[in-house]
C-alpha cells in the first residue's frame, strides 16, 4: 500500500451501504500498478479492475528506466515518479525501484478479480512487454492495447473501458 496507508482495506466490509460485489478498481500510470495490485491481493473483496498503462515489472528495471529518459512524460520523470514514493532523486529510484515489481513480490501467478489491462503499443513511459508479461501469469485476463502512446487514449479508450466495468458490475 501507499506509505501513510495502514494496509487495511475495508470496501463492503464495514459500510453497510456499500455492496463489494460492486466495487471496481480503476488506476492509470502509475495508479495502473496499484489497481493490478489490489485486483492480485483483495481479489475477493472486489468485482474488478482496470489498469490502463500501469508499470509492472521491466518498468522497475534500471535498464528501463535509463530508456525512459528519452520518452513521453512531459515532466521531470525521475522527480515525479521518485517524490510519490517518497524518494527525492535519480539514484534513490534506481535503487528502490526493483523492490515494487510485482512479479519478484510473487503475486502475479496467483489468481486475481477480473483485471482488464488498456494500454498503448508505443508507450514509453512504461513498457507495453510489462502488460504482455501479466497475460503470461497467474488467472487469465482481458486486454485492449492500442495504436498509441502512454495508456492507449484514442476516441474510443474510455468508452471501452466504461463498458467493460459496466458489465463486470452488474
Amino acid at each position: 500500500m501507499p506509505s501513510g496507508c495502514s494496509g487495511r482495506f475495508s470496501i463492503g466490509t464495514t459500510r453497510r451501504e456499500l455492496d463489494s460485489r460492486r466495487v471496481g478498481v480503476w488506476g492509470y500510470s502509475t495508479g495502473g500498478y496499484w489497481a493490478v495490485k489490489v485486483a492480485h491481493v483483495y481479489k475477493d473483496r472486489i468485482a474488478c479492475a482496470v489498469s490502463q498503462g500501469g508499470p509492472v515489472h521491466y518498468a522497475f528495471q534500471p535498464e528501463w528506466i535509463r530508456e525512459v529518459e528519452k520518452g513521453e512524460y512531459p515532466f521531470e520523470f525521475f522527480e515525479t515518479i521518485a517524490y510519490a514514493f517518497g524518494l527525492s532523486t535519480y539514484k534513490e529510484w534506481v535503487a528502490y525501484a526493483p523492490r515494487l515489481s510485482l512479479l519478484a513480490q510473487g503475486i502475479l501467478d496467483g489468481p486475481c478479480a477480473p483485471l482488464l489491462l488498456v494500454n498503448g503499443i508505443h508507450d514509453s513511459v512504461f513498457p507495453i512487454k510489462d502488460y504482455y508479461l501479466l497475460l503470461e501469469h497467474g488467472s487469465p485476463k482481458c486486454a485492449r492495447f492500442y495504436d498509441a502512446g502512454h495508456m492507449g487514449f484514442t476516441r474510443n479508450t474510455f468508452e471501452t473501458i466504461m463498458t467493460w466495468i459496466d458489465n463486470n458490475l452488474k
